[in-house]
């Protein structure tokens, strides 16, 4: 797998549930809690798997009026379905601001990891921020630590850049993301669906315009713990290598 399309896909797969909302924040105290957060991820280009990521990280979030923080440390497995396995190790810092009296979000993550890979060991890094509006008067921006989903109830428009950086510092790709959203919830599910296009800087012929779509699905059985599901494609037009990426994840998130 080329090594910019492999940090490509790890990027763009990227519960303690810490809704980021902006009536309920206004109204609560802070709150905080460890969590073990869990998740398998599965990366397809043209159809054919290209890399398989197990993530087990113990996370401590915040939560207060209009900010939410989190952290998380944790090994994470990663094969390429070509016998070069390794199990590297990642941090995630994360959070959440809805500014007082506004109803947007404004949400990042930094996501730095070290490499255990023989002959590329070192660190390498992902980061991404981004802003949520809501559309009508009824929708609230919210956030889930731990997950990174940024969406909001109703329709939304989510505006999202981030970057990959690869071991020694070379940036590999910068992504801008304009999409138009739509996020619901039902009993003890939430779902979110967002689609637009997506603008990468990887080589001197950038930008190239993809085209990308997220489905989010999450599940609250108890106040314990949350099971979810994300799944996301993006088509690229590349000329010298276009095709259908596609990432899934799923896991589960334990609150102590």
């Amino acid at each position: 797998m080329h090594r910019a399309l492999g940090l490509f896909l790890l990027a763009t797969t990227s519960a303690f549930a810490v809704p980021a909302n902006a009536q309920e924040l206004e109204t609560t105290d802070s709150s905080d809690g460890f969590y073990l957060f869990t998740e398998q991820e599965v990366g397809w280009f043209k159809g054919d798997a290209e890399a398989a990521v197990t993530s087990a990280r113990l996370g401590y979030a915040i939560e207060g009026p209009q900010l939410t923080v989190g952290f998380e440390l944790g090994p994470r497995y990663i094969s390429t379905f070509d016998l070069q396995n390794r199990t590297d190790w990642s941090a995630k810092l994360e959070g959440a601001w809805v500014p007082e009296n506004t109803s947007f979000e404004i949400y990042g993550e930094y996501e730095p990891a070290l490499s255990t890979e023989t002959d590329n060991s070192g660190f390498y890094q992902t980061a991404k921020w981004g802003l949520v509006i809501p559309l009508t008067s009824s929708s609230q921006p919210q956030f889930d630590i731990g997950q990174g989903f940024a969406d909001a109830s109703d329709f939304y428009i989510k505006l999202e850049q981030q970057g990959g950086w690869a071991v020694g510092g070379h940036q590999e790709f910068i992504l801008t993301s304009p999409r138009l959203g739509y996020g619901l919830e039902l009993d003890l599910v939430a779902m979110a669906f967002e689609a637009g296009p997506s603008l990468r800087w990887s080589d001197r012929t950038s930008p190239h315009t993809d085209l990308a779509a997220k489905l989010d699905l999450r599940f609250n059985p108890t106040e314990r713990y949350e099971i979810f599901m994300e799944y996301e494609p993006t088509y690229i037009f590349e000329a010298d290598q276009p095709g259908l990426i596609q990432i899934l994840k799923a896991g589960l998130v334990f609150n102590f």
